[in-house]
């Protein structure tokens, strides 16, 4: 540590530190294992939906799961999933095709509710499941 006295710069004594994290929101409220996930997906941030349909791409149930990994705070990426879940499932409600693209529509609702909320774009990655009733 430097200091200065009357306007002269000497060598002060050695003060104790430790890194702080700093986000896009705050600072020093991520934790090591954030920063970890974060070196992990750094370029390949991602979101995963998950869902059961019927033969006609209808939502069987009420559920769509929805995780993120390496994007961002929980309780910020918590907020984006209820709202990616909730577009989902009302876009699942809707009459479609049969042979509709069900993957590339999900993808597409996906990523452009992120990118208007953080001007970002995770991968996104549709795991549907066809059950045969």
């Amino acid at each position: 540590m430097i200091e200065f006295e009357d306007g002269v710069m000497y060598n002060a004594a050695s003060e104790p530190y430790s890194y702080v994290f700093v986000d896009g929101r705050g600072v020093g409220d991520v934790g090591e294992d954030v920063v970890r996930e974060r070196e992990t997906f750094r370029e390949r941030w991602c979101y995963f939906v998950h869902l059961v349909v019927d033969e006609k791409n209808k939502l069987v149930g009420e559920e769509v799961g929805v995780q993120s990994f390496g994007f961002m705070l929980e309780d910020e990426a918590e907020s984006i999933m209820v709202e990616v879940r909730k577009r989902t499932v009302r876009f699942l409600k809707e009459d479609h095709k049969a042979n509709l693209d069900l993957e590339h529509a999900i993808v597409k609702i996906a990523k452009n509710y992120i990118f208007n909320e953080v001007r970002r774009r995770p991968r996104i990655m549709v795991s549907i499941h066809e059950l045969d009733m």
